[in-house]
């Protein structure tokens, strides 16, 4: 077995984000205006106006050691949301923010500790870590100065998260 009919449970309900946030990828890759039937905000607007709020806040309650993958597809959703200029509910709004520095990838290093006597933190050193760069208006930004699927800290509200890894490309099998 592998953990029971809860973690079952949520492993389709992960599966089911997953499609979700597929969903979200495509209708923003058609980068339609906010009014069009078809555009993400519509698409996150109709989701939220069917009950996905509720499902939002009692899913976040789940157990971050044993279900990461469901907090993962969770960013990810809130992220497509946030990128397509739709307003996240105060009750949605209020719980985003910075992971616990526990689970963080790379804890940021105090100004006191710092050994060169700067103000400011380190920048990660990792070499997959690029400098933001705004995008033009219409070339496919977030509307907070970080182009789409960069993996770099967007803004929602005035505060600034970290961004979300772009998921793995798998390549298909094939039966030739």
């Amino acid at each position: 077995m592998t953990g029971g009919v809860e973690y079952e449970a949520m492993s389709y309900f992960t599966i089911q984000l997953k499609l979700v946030n597929a969903i979200a990828k495509c209708v923003e890759s058609l980068d339609l205006p906010k009014e069009h039937e078809h555009s993400p905000y519509q698409f996150h607007a109709d989701l939220f106006l069917s009950g996905l709020e509720r499902i939002i806040l009692i899913s976040r309650k789940a157990s971050t050691t044993y279900y990461p993958t469901l907090h993962l597809e969770l960013a990810r959703y809130i992220a497509y949301a946030v990128r397509a200029g739709y307003e996240l509910p105060y009750t949605v709004a209020r719980l985003i923010g910075l992971p616990p520095p526990a689970h963080a990838k790379s804890p940021q290093v105090s100004a006191s500790a710092s050994s060169s006597g700067r103000n400011t933190p380190r920048q990660p050193t990792t070499p997959s870590k690029r400098a933001s760069v705004a995008a033009p208006p219409g070339t496919g930004s977030t509307g907070f100065g970080v182009p789409v699927g960069s993996g770099y800290p967007a803004a929602v509200h005035g505060q600034v998260f970290p961004g979300l890894p772009s998921p793995k490309k798998v390549e298909s099998m094939r039966f030739d």
